[in-house]
């Protein structure tokens, strides 16, 4: 009897082991299965979106701005991602200002994205000197046009004046004629030529 208690107490550690064995092997698979989907939600919600801010990064480090606007989550990458939008729209801010300054907008309207942005002082800068220089060449170029014009009437002038001297001088000048074959300056006959 004790034997017969003794097998059937055995037995049914057997059985509450192997069932043991079954519920730990299911749950390490099913905690394995948990993992990869939680794995990848993870990558999925911050690689990627990492990922595509480096790429955005890297065409705003050759010159080139994102043809779409930066999406902004919630959470830290949402964070680096507003503040890269807030960078790309100062940039294009300034695009526009520095355009417009080359065209000869010396009022075009610009602020700074803060007090230490030193480009945005830099380029206010340079439109102010850049519209006084070109105001100190418009005032040259009046001047020295007053100048051309001044001197133009004085030349049409002085060629009047020499016209009308010549003029005097060759009236005053009898003109002498000379025989067929002489040279009326001296008189004499051409060489070659027999009176």
């Amino acid at each position: 009897m004790l034997e017969r208690k003794r097998r059937e107490l055995a037995s049914g550690m057997i059985k509450s082991f192997d069932s043991l064995k079954f519920f730990v092997l299911y749950m390490g698979m099913a905690l394995v299965v948990v993992g990869v989907v939680v794995a990848f939600l993870i990558i999925r919600g911050i690689v990627t979106p990492v990922q595509r801010l480096r790429s955005i990064l890297l065409s705003l480090g050759r010159g080139v701005f994102p043809r779409t606007r930066v999406r902004i989550t919630n959470d830290e990458v949402g964070d680096m991602s507003r503040a890269l939008g807030s960078l790309i729209d100062g940039l294009r801010r300034t695009t526009d200002f520095s355009h417009a300054v080359a065209a000869g907008d010396f009022s075009a309207d610009y602020q700074p994205l803060s007090e230490e942005d030193m480009l945005g002082h830099a380029l206010l800068k340079m439109r102010d000197e850049l519209g006084q220089r070109e105001r100190f060449l418009e005032m040259k170029v009046a001047e020295r046009t007053e100048e051309v014009v001044r001197q133009k009437e004085e030349v049409e002038r002085q060629s009047r004046k020499v016209v009308e001297l010549y003029k005097n001088v060759t009236d005053s000048i009898p003109v002498r004629q000379a025989p067929a074959g002489f040279d009326p300056a001296t008189g004499t006959p051409y060489p070659g030529i027999a009176p």
